[in-house]
C-alpha cells in the first residue's frame, strides 16, 4: 500500500469521492451515497488494521471463484490476495473513480484478479456467470465491502441477492435444459441442413464454448438454418466467443497495467511512454508525403489506439486533423479518454473487434495500425482490410506494419483464442489480401527486424 498522501482531501474530477487521512496517516475514503450523505468506506483511525480483522473473520476456504462486492482503496483485497493466494477473485465495484483513487495510491494488485467496472448490475452477472462456466462450474463465494454495499444499495443488492440465490445451480441446470431442448431441436433438423455430427455433439459443444447465453443464439440460429442455406451459425458463434475473449483479455491488461501491456519496454513514466509514441509515429509517418496530412481537411484514423500513446503525439502535431481511436478494450478506451481528455482533435470509441461499422464509407483519407493487426486472429483481420477499402476516400492512404516471414518459413500458429503471440505474414499474403479487398500496396519499408511498413491506397 502507498500511504504517502499527496493532499489531505484530495478530490478526483467527480465531487462525490475523496481521499481523507486517517489518524494513522493511512488513506481513508469518503463517499457521497445514493442518498446524498457522506459515508466513510474504510475507518478514520486504522483502516488497513480494519480491514485485516474483518478479512481474517471471513469464512471461506479457498475453493472455487471470489467475488468481491466493492473496492474501496483495496485493503481488504490486499489481505484476501496474501490469505487466498491461489483463489480466481472478481472485484465488482460500482464507481469507476473509486478504481481510479486505487491507481493512485495503491501498488498494482496480481494481474490474475479480475475487475469489473462501473458495468450494470445486469452486466455483471452475465460476466460471472461466464467466468463459473468456463472454470467448470467452479462453486461460489461472496465477500462484501459492507460499507460500500451500505452506500450504494441500489447498485450492490441486486447483485448479491442473485449471487446468493446459488447462481451456479441455476446455470447449471439451464444448461442442462438448454441441452436438451438443442439435441431435440437439432435432431429433427438433421435430414433438412445440420450434419448428424454436429446433432451427436451438441452437448459438448455447448460446454466447450463456454455458454449459455451463447448455447441460446445457436439454437435460434440452427432453427433459421432450415430455412436459409447461406447462414451459417457455428461460424458466427465461434466468432461471438473469441471476441468476447478478445475483448475480456485486453481489459484485463488495461486494468493491471496499460502501459506496460502496449509498449513492453517504454511505460516507466508518462514521459517515456509518451516519446516513444512520438518516436513510432515518425516512423509511420515517414511512409507518406511530409504536405499531404498538412493540406485540406483531413481525417485519420487509428485502428487498436488503446490508450492513446501515439494519438497523443499525432493530435498534437496536427492540431487541424481530426483523428479517431478505435479499440476492442472498453477499458483501453476509458483509460484513454482520461488521458487525453485535455485534446479537442481526438475521439476514441470501442469497435467490435472484427468491424468499422460505426464509420461511413469514403469517410478518412489516412488509416493506419501499428503492432495491432498481428494479434489479430486472421479472418478477423481479412475483416478490417475489407472495412478499410470500404471507409477509405479515393485519394486517401492505409499504412499498416506486419510481422512478414519467407514462403520457406513456417512459425507455428497460434489459436484464434491466442491474442498475445504474434502471426507472421508472407509477403504475397499481404498482397492477396490487399488485392482481395480493393485495395493496392503501393511501398514498402523497414519497420523493424522482421517487421515491414505497408503503405496502401484504395484501387480505382
Amino acid at each position: 500500500m502507498n500511504t504517502s498522501i499527496k493532499e489531505k482531501g484530495h478530490e478526483l474530477s467527480e465531487p462525490d469521492v475523496m481521499i481523507v487521512e486517517a489518524r494513522n496517516k493511512k488513506p481513508s475514503l469518503k463517499v457521497v451515497s445514493e442518498d446524498g450523505s457522506v459515508k466513510t468506506l474504510h475507518s478514520i483511525y486504522d483502516p488497513e488494521g480494519e480491514e485485516k480483522k474483518i478479512v481474517n473473520a471471513f469464512e471461506f476456504d479457498g475453493k472455487g471463484i471470489l467475488v468481491v462486492l466493492g473496492l474501496g482503496l483495496g485493503y481488504h483485497l490486499r489481505e484476501l490476495e496474501l490469505r487466498f493466494p491461489d483463489v480466481q477473485i472478481i472485484v465488482v465495484e460500482a464507481k469507476p473513480e473509486i478504481y481510479e483513487l486505487t491507481e493512485e495510491y495503491v501498488e498494482a494488485f496480481d494481474c490474475n484478479i479480475k475487475f469489473m467496472i462501473g458495468l450494470s448490475p445486469d452486466e455483471v452477472i452475465k460476466r460471472i456467470t461466464t467466468h463459473i462456466i468456463r472454470g467448470g462450474m467452479l462453486p461460489l463465494s461472496v465477500f462484501t465491502l459492507s460499507s460500500a454495499v451500505s452506500a450504494f444499495p441500489g447498485y450492490y443488492r441486486p447483485i448479491l441477492d442473485v449471487l446468493e440465490n446459488t447462481i451456479a445451480d441455476k446455470v447449471a441446470e439451464s444448461i442442462k435444459k438448454t441441452i436438451t431442448l438443442l439435441e431435440i431441436t437439432v435432431d429433427g433438423l438433421v435430414t433438412e441442413n445440420i450434419s448428424s455430427l454436429m446433432s451427436a455433439n451438441i452437448g459438448q459443444l455447448c460446454f466447450d464454448l463456454s455458454l449459455y447465453a451463447k448455447a441460446k443464439y445457436f439454437f435460434e440460429r440452427s432453427i433459421a438454418v432450415n430455412n436459409n442455406n447461406n447462414i451459417n451459425p457455428m461460424n458466427e458463434l465461434h466468432d461471438s466467443v473469441e471476441l468476447d475473449d478478445m475483448k475480456v483479455y485486453w481489459d484485463a491488461c488495461a486494468r493491471h497495467n496499460a502501459k506496460r501491456h502496449i509498449a513492453t519496454d517504454d511505460w516507466e513514466s508518462e514521459d517515456v511512454f509518451h516519446k516513444c509514441g512520438e518516436r513510432d509515429l515518425g516512423n509511420l509517418l515517414s511512409n507518406l508525403d511530409k504536405e499531404y496530412l498538412k493540406t485540406g481537411n483531413k481525417r485519420a484514423l487509428e485502428i487498436g489506439c488503446g490508450i492513446g500513446r501515439m494519438l497523443k503525439p499525432f493530435a498534437i502535431q496536427y492540431p487541424d486533423l481530426k483523428i479517431f481511436g478505435v479499440d476492442v478494450s472498453e477499458e483501453m478506451v476509458r483509460k484513454g479518454r482520461q488521458r487525453l481528455k485535455e485534446i479537442e482533435n481526438v475521439e476514441l470509441m470501442r469497435t467490435s473487434g472484427k468491424d468499422l461499422r460505426l464509420f461511413e464509407d469514403n469517410s478518412f483519407n489516412f488509416v493506419y495500425s501499428y503492432v495491432v493487426l498481428q494479434h489479430i486472429p486472421r479472418k478477423f483481420v481479412h475483416n478490417y482490410f475489407n472495412e478499410v477499402s470500404r471507409i477509405l476516400d479515393e485519394k486517401g492512404f492505409f499504412v499498416f506494419q506486419m510481422p512478414v516471414r519467407t514462403e520457406e518459413e513456417k512459425p507455428p500458429e497460434p489459436p484464434d483464442s491466442d491474442f498475445r503471440t504474434v502471426r507472421f505474414y508472407s509477403l504475397e499474403e499481404v498482397k492477396m489480401l490487399c488485392r482481395s479487398n480493393g485495395l493496392n500496396l503501393s511501398k514498402t519499408s523497414r519497420c523493424s527486424e522482421g517487421s515491414l511498413w505497408f503503405t496502401v491506397s484504395k484501387i480505382n
